[in-house]
């Protein structure tokens, strides 16, 4: 079920008719509704998009889960459209004015079964990759820079309850994550109560 793939988020979309063929993005864009990743977003864009990324460039947040219980979000930046063909965007947000596209491994191509309309897509570029906005929109080839090596903050969920968020260099395997929840390293009490840990010391651990 959808609810048991994002427990940690609701996604409110409000789809408005538009009377002319212009798309208006913002009838488009969903609502945040967990506070602690709303922030998390905002404070990544302040305190390392703004740092690390060039202009232009736009906020992705993927997940990726484990059963029905653990959920990892990254909150990273892109320069460019052409992750859009690998992670189709499933949702499209605005905080402090920054747009905002979720996607998720669990739609990766070729086997996405859902993904954004693709004129929802075409305003994404115009708003946010204006220069090559013409060669996109025409289907030619377009020059794009992808920088390696950047920040990414990771938020994992368990059970709806946060236990585990760092900026980081290198991924953290969510199956890591399940795995020191398995052997109680990670814990949550009945009380949502979290114990959260220093992650970098269990790399080996999880070899």
């Amino acid at each position: 079920m959808i609810k048991n793939v994002i427990p940690s988020i609701l996604l409110a979309v409000f789809i408005v008719s538009c009377s002319s063929n212009e798309i208006k993005l913002d009838d488009y864009y969903t609502e945040i509704t967990n506070e602690e990743l709303k922030d998390a977003i905002k404070d990544y864009n302040n305190s390392v998009a703004k740092q690390e990324a060039t202009e232009p460039y736009i906020l992705h947040v993927n997940s990726r889960s484990v059963g029905d219980t653990l959920i990892c979000y990254y909150i990273m930046y892109i320069h460019s459209p052409a992750m859009w063909d690998v992670l189709p965007i499933l949702y499209v947000a605005n905080i402090d004015g920054k747009d905002v596209i979720f996607s998720s491994r669990a739609t990766d191509s070729p086997n996405n079964v859902v993904r954004l309309n693709r004129e929802i897509e075409k305003e994404l570029v115009r708003r946010n990759f204006p220069s090559i906005y013409d060669q996109y929109i025409s289907g030619k080839p377009y020059n794009s820079i992808e920088l390696t090596g950047g920040h990414s903050c990771q938020l994992f969920y368990y059970k709806g309850n946060l236990v585990l968020k760092k900026l980081y260099s290198r991924d953290i395997p969510i199956s890591l994550v399940a795995k020191l929840i398995a052997d109680k390293k990670i814990q949550v009490d009945e009380d949502g109560v979290k114990y959260n840990i220093d992650i970098d010391k269990y790399f080996e651990y999880w070899k």
